[in-house]
Protein backbone atom coordinates (compact mmCIF):
# COMPACT_ATOMS: atom_id res chain seq x y z
CA UNK A 1 0.00 0.00 0.00
CA UNK A 2 2.79 2.38 0.87
CA UNK A 3 4.56 2.00 -2.62
CA UNK A 4 1.51 2.47 -4.19
CA UNK A 5 0.72 5.74 -2.47
CA UNK A 6 4.49 6.89 -3.54
CA UNK A 7 3.26 5.98 -6.86
CA UNK A 8 0.47 8.58 -6.60
CA UNK A 9 -1.99 6.16 -5.93
CA UNK A 10 -5.04 7.84 -4.07
CA UNK A 11 -7.15 6.35 -1.03
CA UNK A 12 -9.87 5.55 -2.96
CA UNK A 13 -7.90 3.37 -5.64
CA UNK A 14 -5.79 1.84 -2.90
CA UNK A 15 -9.11 0.99 -0.59
CA UNK A 16 -10.31 -1.13 -3.77
CA UNK A 17 -7.11 -2.77 -5.04
CA UNK A 18 -6.07 -3.42 -1.70
CA UNK A 19 -9.20 -4.06 -0.23
CA UNK A 20 -8.75 -2.09 2.52
CA UNK A 21 -11.39 -0.13 4.20
CA UNK A 22 -10.80 3.97 4.40
CA UNK A 23 -9.55 3.52 8.31
CA UNK A 24 -6.83 1.59 6.82
CA UNK A 25 -5.85 3.73 5.10
CA UNK A 26 -5.86 7.10 6.79
CA UNK A 27 -4.18 5.10 9.52
CA UNK A 28 -1.36 3.42 7.58
CA UNK A 29 -0.86 6.04 5.29
CA UNK A 30 -1.75 9.70 6.98
CA UNK A 31 1.97 10.19 6.38
CA UNK A 32 3.02 8.94 3.27
CA UNK A 33 3.36 11.26 0.68
CA UNK A 34 2.99 10.70 -2.93
CA UNK A 35 6.23 10.96 -5.38
CA UNK A 36 3.56 12.05 -8.16
CA UNK A 37 1.34 15.23 -7.89
CA UNK A 38 -1.66 14.73 -8.74
CA UNK A 39 -2.41 18.02 -9.88
CA UNK A 40 0.72 17.89 -11.77
CA UNK A 41 -0.64 14.67 -14.02
CA UNK A 42 -4.21 16.81 -14.67
CA UNK A 43 -2.35 19.51 -15.81
CA UNK A 44 0.07 17.75 -18.12
CA UNK A 45 -3.29 16.20 -19.77
CA UNK A 46 -5.59 19.73 -19.87
CA UNK A 47 -1.83 20.89 -22.03
CA UNK A 48 -2.61 17.96 -24.34
CA UNK A 49 -6.14 18.72 -24.60
CA UNK A 50 -5.55 22.35 -25.19
CA UNK A 51 -2.70 21.36 -28.25
CA UNK A 52 -5.83 19.33 -29.53
CA UNK A 53 -8.34 22.07 -29.03
CA UNK A 54 -5.71 24.38 -31.07
CA UNK A 55 -5.09 22.01 -33.59
CA UNK A 56 -8.67 21.21 -33.90
CA UNK A 57 -9.74 25.01 -34.62
CA UNK A 58 -6.77 25.42 -37.32
CA UNK A 59 -3.94 26.47 -35.46
CA UNK A 60 -0.24 25.45 -36.23
CA UNK A 61 3.45 25.06 -35.61
CA UNK A 62 1.08 24.87 -31.75
CA UNK A 63 4.34 25.07 -28.86
CA UNK A 64 4.21 24.40 -25.35
CA UNK A 65 6.14 27.03 -23.73
CA UNK A 66 5.69 25.02 -20.29
CA UNK A 67 8.51 23.22 -21.80
CA UNK A 68 11.01 25.94 -22.29
CA UNK A 69 10.03 27.49 -18.86
CA UNK A 70 7.72 26.42 -16.42
CA UNK A 71 5.64 28.62 -14.63
CA UNK A 72 2.50 27.01 -13.93
CA UNK A 73 0.62 29.17 -16.52
CA UNK A 74 -1.36 27.66 -19.36
CA UNK A 75 0.93 29.12 -22.33
CA UNK A 76 0.98 27.83 -25.92
CA UNK A 77 2.45 29.46 -28.78
CA UNK A 78 0.63 29.53 -32.03
CA UNK A 79 -0.06 30.45 -35.73
CA UNK A 80 -3.59 30.57 -37.30
CA UNK A 81 -3.12 28.05 -40.38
Amino acid sequence: MIDARKKGATYMEIEARFNVSRWTTLRYLKNIESEIVVADVLWKQAEAKAEEFLADKGFVDIINLNVISPCGLFRHSCNKG
